[in-house]
């Protein structure tokens, strides 16, 4: 299932992506579901519900399109972003918030068509599913929501993003971090130090303190980057940064 939100403080102009949205659902095969919101403030509230694609008008009354886009991107790393604006002047603005594509409005259901299943088919290639027994059963996680995985003395917890309910949660494993590293690196999980395996799509930027070096991630959370291996990460982390810019312009 897809998760669409659909921002705009006119109601036409919502139905009519939503009416776009519906009539493709059986062509990509994969069942929508769409919320609508009027404002970046009511949308902002709902960022829990593990949104995929965010259709975002530029202008409205409060803060604008790209407002909003700047505080999703601080909660959210790789939702994709698809502005829908009037003023194609402000085309530019995307970069720094990583927009996938803009539409301008009267929207073309020819051009929607051919960016939103664009988006879908992004989506369903990062999912790449992975099986892991876990000590409560077997799951399949989709790599994207998996945030990365810790030492747990013999075992190794997994710590994931459950879009169902917003939260992070942590399933264990009984094999060591060793035994599943090949596994993860084969995703570009970096390996900061011993203990950790950690998804670069989750990261948000690598600081330092008192000349050590630290990967934040996206939940606020710094885990250590030993010095052998900091090379290592940065170009794990640099080469995620380029995979996650999708702007197009027509």
């Amino acid at each position: 299932m897809i998760r669409v939100a659909v921002i705009d403080d006119e109601n036409h102009h919502r139905r009519v992506i939503n009416r776009h949205i519906k009539k493709l659902q059986t062509e990509i095969g994969e069942k929508v579901d769409v919320y609508e919101f009027s404002s970046g403030e009511s949308l902002l509230k709902s960022l829990d519900k593990g949104f995929h694609i965010i259709f975002l008008d530029q202008k409205m009354p409060g803060p604008s399109g790209f407002e909003t886009a700047e505080k999703i991107r601080v909660l959210d790393k790789k939702v994709i972003i698809i502005f829908v604006t009037a003023i194609e002047e402000l085309w530019e603005d995307g970069y720094s918030v990583q927009a996938f594509y803009y539409l301008t409005k009267p929207i073309d259901e020819g051009k929607f068509r051919n960016v939103f299943k664009r988006a879908v088919d992004k989506i369903q290639e990062e999912r790449r599913p992975v099986t892991i027994q876990t000590m409560s059963g077997l799951f399949v996680f989709d790599i994207m929501d998996i945030l990365y995985l810790k030492k747990n003395q013999r075992y190794t917890d997994i710590y994931y993003f459950e879009r169902e309910s917003g939260s992070v949660k942590v399933e264990k494993i009984r094999n060591s971090i060793k035994a599943v590293a090949d596994q993860f690196e084969a995703f570009d999980f970096v390996r900061p130090h011993v203990s950790y395996l950690v998804n670069p799509l989750h990261i948000r930027r690598i600081t330092e303190e008192n000349r050590d070096k630290f990967i934040e991630l996206v939940t606020g959370e710094k885990i250590y980057i030993s010095r052998d291996r900091l090379n290592s990460v940065f170009e794990i982390v640099m080469k995620s940064l380029d995979k996650r810019t999708y702007v197009v312009l027509p």
